[in-house]
């Protein structure tokens, strides 16, 4: 996920999500206790800034993230220590579609997500660690989905162990930066282009195979 997508935190809690009103690109948490099923925010009409800003003075929610958060809200969100589920490993890959992008310069290896903590910058607060399908020939979208899924399952299991509470925030290295992209680079004749290439479950097996070693932070990765 792009942005700095954000957690929040318990008071009030409220029971629908409407991601797509928010341009909803991913779940977010929060370093603390677990969420209960019902922390999730009410993002109807009715719902208003003033309500969200209430709602970050509790102690432990969680939101789905829109794109870029800035001004009082980022302000209050930081302070908490917000975390971000950015679809893409970073610092390879930041900016927007980065799992696209990274399969697209065939590095399959470096599908994934980075879950970090939210800053004023665009994806560039210290990182926890990253999360990672596992590392098998799959079809391309599959290993997207996988990835999404690795996210949301690393989250969910090292908030109810208190595992996330150890991890210490890392510097983002743009050294090591492979593509910033941007979704004005996203376009019709790139994604032709990408089709074309035919990429099937055993070229990615291929790619995974030849692959460099690679640096990964406390990485979560299922073995099944």
């Amino acid at each position: 996920m792009s942005g700095n997508q954000d957690e929040a935190f318990h008071e009030p809690s409220r029971s629908a999500v409407d991601g797509d009103r928010l341009g909803n690109r991913g779940a977010v948490g929060a370093r603390g206790n677990g969420p209960s099923a019902a922390d999730t925010i009410d993002t109807s009409p009715r719902w208003t800034i003033s309500d969200t800003l209430s709602w970050t003075a509790g102690k432990h929610s969680y939101k789905f993230g829109a794109s870029f958060i800035k001004g009082l809200l980022a302000e209050r969100i930081i302070a908490k220590g917000a975390l971000n589920i950015h679809m893409g490993i970073s610092p390879y890959y930041r900016g927007s579609s980065c799992n696209f992008w990274a399969l697209y310069d065939g590095n399959p290896d470096l599908v994934g997500a980075t879950i970090h903590l939210i800053s004023k910058g665009l994806d560039s607060g210290g990182m926890l660690y990253h999360a990672r399908p596992k590392s098998e020939p799959m079809d391309p979208f599959v290993l997207g989905m996988r990835a999404v899924e690795a996210a949301q399952d690393s989250l969910v299991d090292r908030i109810a162990s208190g595992a996330i509470k150890g991890f210490a925030p890392v510097a983002q290295n743009k050294a090591e930066e492979i593509r910033y992209s941007r979704n004005a680079e996203f376009t019709d004749a790139v994604a032709a282009e990408y089709l074309a290439r035919g990429l099937t479950a055993e070229k990615i097996g291929a790619q995974l195979k030849a692959s460099a070693p690679r640096q990964f932070l406390n990485l979560f990765q299922p073995t099944r």
